[in-house]
């Protein structure tokens, strides 16, 4: 009797931008090996009228629609509803450029018989720098990797699941594949591969900062769980502290930094540098690029 294949969920919550989302689902099924075993779970909004009268006929496309969420309690929405074993976190302006991806990502997959493992593939934009889109195991999401993450409004979610595995890592498990032979094209504005619109204009990519920054304390925690589960030690710790006592200021997380011997010392320089210029220099240059970009496409 032939095996089935690793079922995958793919996660995209969408907002106003239909044409686009077809686009992306299009994708998905032109370049899967085994369409059978792929699902994609999308999560609409209740008043986007637009998108609410899109017609699925794909039965492996479950539709879910929500009302106002951030965007971390719209992944952990879709992700309850998911059947698969390994689950994809993908945006709608997306397209997916590899034939057989599936394939490829279950063959990286069964180097993990313990199913921590966070994979990502090339986004043409960010590339190895971030786990842009990125691919972990039902048994680490079972086993509290996104706990917490309902804070997140936006953004920020790629990086904080890369460093709870870079965490790992520097603790002697490397659990990190980037799979450059798999294409996900981000089709972002920032690309020149995208028109300006309402659901970029929306979107804060600087108000997460501060949640990552209280978030640190978490991802400690869910390193050292997992790290627990892979030497086979079935009593991790309870994740009962998520946040800590006290905000973060900018300033006092960078300086946390310097002295996180959980992370390696070069990475964690680089990381402060980055997270004090992202917060204090990055929203006046997006503010003068969005305006460029307005003004290119009125």
């Amino acid at each position: 009797m032939e095996l089935l294949p690793l079922s995958i969920s793919l996660i995209v919550p969408s907002r106003g931008r239909p044409q686009i989302l077809m686009r992306m689902l299009s994708s998905v099924f032109k370049t899967v090996t085994h369409k059978e075993a792929v699902e994609t779970v999308v999560l609409l909004d209740e008043d986007d009228q637009e998108s609410l009268g899109l017609q699925f006929q794909n039965e492996k496309i479950v539709r879910l629609i929500g009302g106002k969420m951030s965007m971390g309690e719209r992944v952990l929405h879709c992700l309850q509803v998911a059947t698969g074993e390994i689950l994809v976190l993908v945006n709608d302006d997306v397209i997916m450029r590899t034939k057989g991806w599936d394939e490829i990502i279950r063959t990286s997959v069964n180097s993990f018989p313990d199913g921590i493992y966070l994979l990502y593939p090339d986004d043409g934009f960010k590339s190895q720098s971030v786990a842009t889109f990125p691919i972990f195991s039902r048994s680490s999401f079972d086993s509290g990797l996104l706990e917490g993450i309902q804070a997140f409004q936006g953004s920020f979610l790629d990086l904080h699941l890369l460093e709870v595995f870079q965490r790992i890592k520097q603790k002697g498990y490397n659990r990190i594949r980037y799979l450059d032979e798999i294409l996900f094209e981000h089709m972002h504005y920032r690309l020149g591969k995208a028109s300006w619109d309402a659901t970029y204009a929306q979107r804060n990519r600087f108000i997460d900062g501060p949640v990552f920054a209280d978030h640190s304390a978490n991802r400690r925690l869910v390193a050292e769980n997992l790290v627990q589960k892979i030497i086979g030690n079935s009593n991790p710790k309870t994740l009962d502290v998520i946040l800590e006592q006290k905000s973060k200021t900018c300033l006092g997380y960078v300086f946390e930094l310097f002295f996180d011997s959980g992370l390696p010392f070069k990475k964690r320089m680089a990381r402060a540098l980055w997270f004090f210029c992202h917060q204090k220099i990055g929203p006046a240059i997006t503010f003068f690029t969005r305006l460029i970009v307005k003004l290119l496409h009125k």
